[in-house]
C-alpha cells in the first residue's frame, strides 16, 4: 500500500499520525497500515495544512493538499507617540 501526497507549494514537510517522516513532497510513502490516517504538511510562511485519509487494504492513493495562503511578515514601527497613546 502507498499514499502519494503531494502539495501547492511543492516543499512542504510531511508528517504520518504526527511523526515527521523525513520527506517532503512531492513524496509517495510505502507501507502505510490501511485505516484513516492523519497527514499534516509543515512549509515555511505557510500555516500547517493536516487532513485525514481512509486507506484501503492493498490500495495505491494519491492526495494533493493546497496549503493556504502565505502569511504576510512585517513589522510596525512607532515613533514618536504622544503622551497617553
Amino acid at each position: 500500500m502507498t499514499l502519494t501526497v503531494t502539495s501547492s507549494p511543492a516543499g512542504a514537510a510531511i508528517y504520518v499520525a504526527g511523526e515527521p517522516t523525513g520527506m517532503t513532497t512531492p513524496a509517495t510513502l510505502s507501507n502505510i497500515a490501511p485505516g484513516r490516517v492523519a497527514i499534516r504538511l509543515e512549509l515555511a510562511g505557510y500555516p500547517t495544512s493536516e487532513t485525514v485519509v481512509e486507506l484501503a487494504s492493498g490500495a495505491n492513493l494519491t492526495r494533493e493538499i493546497r496549503l493556504g495562503p502565505r502569511r504576510a511578515a512585517g513589522r510596525i514601527i512607532l515613533a514618536n507617540l504622544p503622551s497617553g497613546a
